[in-house]
């Protein structure tokens, strides 16, 4: 007995795939046909609402373009002046950048590996124009250049000159004022010493030595002369 199918069988199964096709194409019209009624239902509420701006549109080509043309004059000029600020903020970004100074290489050399190095640009472009030789001799003589402190806590607080916080000790038991960052405890020692000290005619190290310490310090003073020294201007604002 032969296994292929007999004309009636064939004729029947393409009967039944022409059945599927045809329904197959009956759903594709038929979602076709609700998407283009869909799409009329939104769209004809939408005309209606904006009916008298397209009627204008049309009916008014040359009042279209005009109201186009400037509309794309107002974006150009904007665009020029947008352009025009930028260039100008750039220009500023650049100037200030060149202002900024850039700390001498010996003393570079000295915070190289330290803590301090992080307060570089700080200590040069400080507020009040103290020398950095200054901030640093302190720094060094106060905490070893911000390595050596008593409370753990303190490596981290921007604070290398043994400034005090308000009512002499912090809530976690630190004698030393806390700085968010390393300008912030710059500038803030660079203050102190300009304020309280030069200003006020303490204006060598042999007189900043008595106040800062609150005695005479041979040990002090050394340390603080040392880094000093090393600077071709002397001068305590060497920044002026």
């Amino acid at each position: 007995m032969s296994n292929q199918p007999t004309l009636e069988e064939q004729l029947k199964k393409r009967q039944e795939k022409k059945a599927v096709t045809s329904s197959k194409l009956a759903k594709i019209k038929n979602t076709v046909i609700l998407l283009v009624l869909l799409y009329i239902a939104v769209t004809i509420p939408i005309m209606y609402k904006n009916w008298d701006n397209i009627f204008y549109a049309v009916t008014h080509q040359e009042d279209m373009n005009w109201i186009k043309s400037l509309k794309d004059d107002a974006w150009k000029e904007k665009k020029a002046k947008m352009l025009e600020e930028k260039q100008a903020q750039q220009e500023g970004k650049e100037v200030s950048l060149a202002k900024k100074k850039e700390l001498p290489a010996n003393l570079k050399q000295l915070i190289e590996g330290t803590p301090m190095e992080e307060m570089e640009s700080a200590m040069i472009n400080n507020k009040y124009g103290v020398s950095p030789y200054l901030i640093v001799g302190i720094a060094k003589a106060e905490s070893n250049l911000g390595t050596d402190f008593y409370h753990w806590k303190d490596y981290k607080n921007n604070n290398f000159w043994g400034i005090k916080p308000q009512g002499g000790i912090r809530e976690d038991g630190s004698y030393l004022a806390w700085y968010n960052t390393p300008e912030d405890g710059v500038n803030e020692m660079a203050r102190l010493i300009k304020e309280n000290y030069i200003d006020k005619g303490y204006d060598t190290i042999d007189k900043i030595v008595v106040r800062y310490v609150g005695r005479d310090s041979a040990t002090w003073k050394g340390t603080v002369n040392s880094v000093m020294t090393m600077s071709e201007n002397k001068a305590l604002l060497a920044l002026k």
